[in-house]
């Protein structure tokens, strides 16, 4: 068997080659949910206030985000900091931003975790939204 493979090396190739291209299109042909086919509606994207100025750090966060591949699981991206200098503004905008709403099929959700945050309720949890 040896043998024949270093005699007829190309041919192995060749025929290795096929076979592995047929593996493929069988395993690609089988048909899968596509993912969030039995998902609730995505929510309405957060509300951004339309006086806000547009930010650099707001085309850079974007860009963070969709410089990323789209993966089977979710995405998790997060801001820190001290607290006074705007990261839930621009979480807001960017989950509201209109690349990343269809990036993600508008399933991004913004959630706010803090020390000041004690239930669903509390004013500072922000809006939840949907993220993939």
């Amino acid at each position: 068997m040896l043998d024949l493979l270093r005699t007829q090396a190309w041919w192995a190739v060749a025929v290795l080659t096929l076979l592995l291209v047929a593996l493929g299109l069988l395993i690609g042909g089988i048909e899968r949910p596509s993912a969030g086919d039995d998902d609730p509606p995505p929510p309405p994207a957060p509300a951004v206030e339309p006086w806000l100025v547009q930010r650099a750090e707001l085309g850079q966060a974007v860009d963070a985000v969709l410089a990323r591949r789209a993966t089977a699981v979710g995405l998790t991206t997060s801001l820190h900091g001290a607290g006074g200098f705007g990261k839930t503004r621009l979480a807001r905008m960017v989950c509201a931003d209109r690349r990343i709403r269809r990036r993600f099929r508008s399933r991004v959700y913004l959630v706010t975790v803090g020390r000041d945050v004690r239930s669903a309720g509390s004013p500072d949890l922000g809006q939840l939204g949907a993220a993939s």
